[in-house]
């Protein structure tokens, strides 16, 4: 195993987030994670966070992220995972898992496929799978900016509640621009806009952007500072055993990370 392949699936994080105003599930931002530029063979990582939230979910909770890619000439395979342990309940709250094959045609053109998979209760989600394909277009790369737009089709299947019977079907187009620029040799900002809106009923829409910068202290320390605003027109309900309620169709959370690898 080669030491950088070493250093990076043995890297950490230690994350500190407030979530400020109701959170609705919906798009989760996978860019930060599967845009990196992977080098060939297999390479990887390991995220581990603590997150303190007030909002809809008012929780402690621990969380761990590894990702893994395989890169071989054109074709690239991401498998990207996460878990959430809510302390206050003691149990695992939240499982999301990712699969992305990409294909690269052209150094500016590139078809990808995906799946993901995501259950999510106390986001009024007990179980959401989706799949989706289409191009990613590179619009620039000059002068420490990279700047990337992507579009696909996606087919989603959604379930509120445990007792329900079947799960929801629903077509979407999901779009999402994404933007890097290198500020400075340490200093690193991120950018990246979600839209997804429901084909055979485009007012059911959800949005996502989130602001992420990045400061490298030295080869094996970062720090992060990352914001997110996400909307959704059509929030699911939330269901307990005191009754249903009704969830805000907006989240904002502000978090600050620490980045350490060995």
């Amino acid at each position: 195993m080669r030491p950088s392949l070493l250093a990076s699936l043995v890297s950490g994080a230690l994350a500190v987030a407030f979530v400020a105003g109701p959170a609705t599930a919906g798009i989760v931002n996978v860019q930060s994670v599967v845009s990196a530029e992977a080098e060939e063979g297999l390479t990887g990582s390991v995220t581990a966070s603590v997150d303190f939230r007030r909002g809809n979910t008012s929780r402690l909770v621990l969380s761990a992220a590894p990702v893994l890619r395989y890169r071989a000439d054109r074709q690239v395979f991401i498998v990207y995972g996460s878990g959430e342990y809510d302390e206050d309940n003691d149990a695992i709250r939240k499982v999301f898992g990712h699969g992305r094959y990409r294909y690269i045609i052209s150094p500016r053109l590139t078809a990808e496929v995906f799946t993901q998979g995501e259950t999510n209760p106390g986001q009024g989600q007990d179980l959401r799978l989706l799949a989706g394909a289409g191009p990613l277009l590179q619009l620039l790369d000059s002068h420490g900016l990279r700047l990337a737009w992507g579009v696909a089709y996606m087919f989603e299947h959604e379930r509120v509640t445990p007792d329900e019977d079947g799960l929801d079907a629903q077509h979407r187009v999901s779009s999402y621009l994404s933007s890097n620029y290198q500020l400075k040799d340490n200093l690193q900002l991120i950018e990246t806009v979600y839209v997804q809106p429901r084909i055979t009923d485009p007012g059911d829409l959800r949005l996502l952007n989130e602001t992420q910068l990045s400061v490298s202290a030295t080869t094996y320390l970062a720090l992060n500072l990352s914001f997110n605003f996400a909307y959704d027109t059509e929030p699911s309900p939330r269901f307990a055993s005191d009754g249903v309620t009704e969830r805000e169709k907006y989240d904002s959370a502000l978090k600050m990370s620490l980045t350490v690898q060995f």
